[in-house]
């Protein structure tokens, strides 16, 4: 799936839980966008240097240090996809 198919993908409203429907969360999340990749598969891991490609910023929140390193999706291996 390339980034640019993301756009299309329809999202389930009804799958979010509902303390999420807040106003505040709301407010404070328009128009962002989110997505789940499985990067231990070859699919993931090329969906995600494609979306490098294009953005800005990448924020790993994953509980071992490291992880993204093991699948070479570190910051050493990623910079040369985007160079800004």
């Amino acid at each position: 799936m390339s980034p640019a198919s993301l756009a299309s993908v329809p999202l389930d409203p009804a799958a979010a839980p509902e303390e999420l429907e807040s106003a505040i969360y709301l407010c404070a999340n328009r128009n962002k966008k989110a997505i789940t990749i499985d990067f231990a598969t070859t699919e993931g891991q090329d969906l995600l240097r494609a979306l490098i490609a294009e953005s800005d910023v990448l924020i790993e929140n994953l509980p071992a240090v490291g992880t993204l390193a093991k699948y070479r999706l570190d910051y050493d291996a990623l910079r040369v996809l985007n160079r800004v």
